[in-house]
């Protein structure tokens, strides 16, 4: 199936994207974002380490356990009912991290495949072996699917113990858009088997929410893929440098 558009399209369009995304982060770190300190203090002892030594080590941490497993949510609590499911946050919070990350490379390999191997498959996968488009596809599937469920966690949940419902944020935002982001992916992915004329439509719409997505980042809960390594990287060097690191503001968590 040949995309509803030229690839010339999609190139400008992601250059677009990646243009307003670098603008809206730089009105925010100008308001403040990275001062805003959104992170929980990392545990373990200060010591007094040279600052190479202490940037190297402080940054394999927070790739390890802060972005990659997610340690800090182990003890992060919200309400009643974290306090008695001290697990469910980060579980739900893992689930969406690496099946975003399994949605954002299987959409990128098949780019890239689909432009500069062949334009006339929208799934190029098979071009990479007689088990390619399966393992693409799946890998994609897998990947919303961890999305969906982690979303199914945490979204039930959220609003559990002292916060009031009607009371919407950026995280909230964003987890709307996340969840639109991947279910019209999938009627997308089924239009394609199962309904060849509503192609192009939902084309549209999927590609209508992926943009919102990616253009609401600087402002949504979505900016913290970006912040939040920064925070725990000087978290966790402040430690090492004999420097007591400053703690969150109260006030910001739930930005």
């Amino acid at each position: 199936m040949e995309l509803p558009v030229p690839h010339t399209w999609i190139d400008y369009g992601a250059v677009i994207l990646v243009i307003a995304m670098l603008i809206g982060f730089a009105v925010e770190i100008r308001r403040g974002a990275l001062r805003r300190y959104d992170i929980y203090p990392a545990v373990g002892p200060v010591t007094r380490e040279e600052a190479g030594s202490a940037f190297i080590k402080a940054a394999a941490e927070a790739l390890a356990l802060d972005v990659l497993a997610s340690a800090p949510l182990a003890d992060c609590h919200q309400g009643a009912y974290y306090e008695r499911r001290t697990r469910v946050k980060r579980t739900a919070h893992l689930l969406i991290f690496y099946g975003f990350l399994m949605l954002l490379i299987a959409t990128i390999v098949g780019f890239i495949f689909d432009k500069w191997v062949t334009a006339t498959s929208f799934l190029p996968a098979y071009y990479l072996g007689p088990g390619g488009e399966a393992a693409i596809v799946g890998i994609g599937t897998a990947g919303g699917a961890l999305c969906l469920m982690g979303l199914g966690i945490y979204i039930p949940t959220r609003y559990r113990g002292e916060r009031p419902a009607a009371k919407a944020t950026s995280a909230d935002w964003f987890l709307a858009l996340l969840a639109l982001t991947v279910i019209t992916g999938f009627a997308l992915e089924a239009s394609e088997f199962y309904w060849s004329q509503a192609v192009d439509a939902v084309f549209w719409i999927h590609m209508l929410f992926v943009a919102s997505l990616f253009v609401s980042m600087p402002f949504t809960k979505f900016s913290h893929a970006l912040y939040q390594p920064v925070w725990a990287i000087y978290e966790r060097m402040a430690r090492r440098s004999g420097r007591e690191p400053r703690l969150p503001l109260p006030r910001e968590a739930e930005r």
